[in-house]
């Protein structure tokens, strides 16, 4: 059988085609050009340049670059590795060599910035003496300027939506590896990028890196790439709003597409696909990628009523809310998180008090100093921000969404405008924050 089965197998990779010979189909060419319009042209040249700098070498399919390739030029994103968007990587399955694509921490960032829903994103390394503190639970990370060396202990990510609300993360050197190894089988053999850093070697493996008291990465390397990678799209899937097709488009990061167009994963194990945790209204709402105001305040509405919460009390509990259509969409959400961590019923949290003696607040704007949790009367989930012209001065709110905000102004530099009232606590009286001011 081995001998009728050597020329059939001669005789199917004589038949199988180059690759200039696919990219001068007819079908390739209109491929690109549906997705890339004049600049398809461009981008097939920038095919043979990768081809040329280590794919052809390596006797990878011609078919599987064209798939590769096909998934940057539906997000229009270069696979040129100098320009840090998108890379295809040649890799052994079995007996083949197959493209695998990759997309790379700038390929991340720009289809965040692509969507229109994101004020300011930012990454960046953190080096040996630049980390402070790291609050996981609370997503707050303080670091220095100053640098004891050019290692990288970490990675910073951090963004801003237009809404105002932001986040920030920051991913150990030791976390990045650590998440490498449960997903990259290259890497569990000792191979590919994950595993190229000079660090290992001077450990003597990776593993003894990892039992190590301290871990640093070298910029530039292999590790430090899917570190830097790893660090922004996870965070990004996970949180941050994106497109439903860009998100799952960036989900076949690290796959091979077969002819039938079906995704393999050569190189990861089952690592979960990112959840749509996206700001959303809680579990009992329609699930989906981040909504437009109107819809979360609908589904908030329509939970609502289903735990007892007439149209008319919520209506009149969103007409309280101040700020625009988006701030009560935030707020809609913040209630939303307290209702379904069990933290306060849904009736009293979207009840509308009403008082006739209410004292006039105050109206101020200051640049914030710091802003953290506090507890407050016996009350864990309050919020203490401080003025950065006065020291002395402190304000208090049980508010996220004016936490929120706090922490936004503090790092863009620019004033906080707030609406307070004089409150007593124990023998003294505090600023109590009662709502963002215009």
């Amino acid at each position: 059988m081995t001998t009728e089965a050597a020329p059939k197998d001669k005789a199917v990779a004589a038949k199988r085609k180059t690759l200039p010979e696919l990219l001068g189909q007819v079908d390739t060419r209109e491929m690109f050009t549906r997705m890339l319009g004049k600049d398809a042209d461009g981008f097939q040249q920038n095919i043979m340049t990768v081809y040329n700098s280590g794919l052809r070498e390596a006797g990878c399919e011609p078919e599987s670059i064209i798939a590769a390739c096909a998934i940057s030029a539906s997000l229009g994103l270069s696979i040129l590795p100098g320009l840090g968007q998108s890379c295809i990587v040649p890799y052994k399955d079995g007996d083949k060599v197959v493209a695998q694509w990759q997309i790379m921490v700038r390929g991340v960032i720009q289809l965040a910035h692509r969507s229109g829903q994101y004020k300011h994103v930012n990454a960046a390394r953190v080096y040996e003496g630049q980390l402070l503190n790291y609050d996981e639970h609370k997503s707050l990370v303080k670091l220095r300027a100053e640098k004891k060396s050019d290692r990288v202990q970490g990675y910073y990510f951090w963004f801003e939506l237009n809404s105002g609300l932001s986040m920030e993360f920051y991913w150990s050197a030791e976390k990045c590896i650590e998440h490498g190894l449960r997903f990259s089988k290259s890497f569990q053999k000792g191979s590919g990028k994950w595993a190229e850093d000079p660090e290992f070697v001077k450990a003597g493996s990776v593993k003894k890196w990892l039992a190590a008291k301290e871990h640093f990465l070298t910029e530039g390397s292999g590790a430090d790439a899917m570190s830097a990678k790893t660090s922004v799209k996870n965070p990004l899937l996970k949180w941050g709003p994106l497109d439903t097709k860009i998100k799952e488009t960036v989900q076949l990061d690290q796959a091979v597409i077969g002819v039938d167009g079906t995704p393999k994963y050569v190189d990861t194990t089952a690592e979960p696909a990112a959840p749509a945790k996206t700001y959303t209204a809680p579990p009992m709402t329609p699930s989906g990628d981040q909504p437009f105001p109107a819809e979360k305040i609908k589904w908030a509405r329509d939970a609502a009523e289903k735990l007892g919460v007439s149209n008319e009390q919520f209506d009149a509990w969103i007409a309280a809310q101040p700020g625009d259509e988006h701030a009560k969409a935030e707020a809609a959400t913040v209630a939303w998180k307290k209702v379904a961590a069990k933290q306060a019923t849904a009736k009293d949290v979207f009840s509308v008090v009403e008082t006739t003696s209410t004292p006039a607040d105050n109206e101020c704007g200051f640049k914030v100093s710091g802003a953290a949790t506090t507890d407050f009367g016996g009350n864990p989930d309050c919020y203490i921000i401080r003025d950065t012209s006065d020291p002395v001065v402190k304000y208090y709110t049980d508010q996220e969404a004016v936490f929120k905000a706090a922490k936004a102004a503090q790092k863009d530099d620019r004033v906080l405008g707030v609406k307070w009232i004089e409150k007593p606590s124990g023998k003294n009286v505090v600023r109590w924050i009662t709502q963002l001011a215009a």
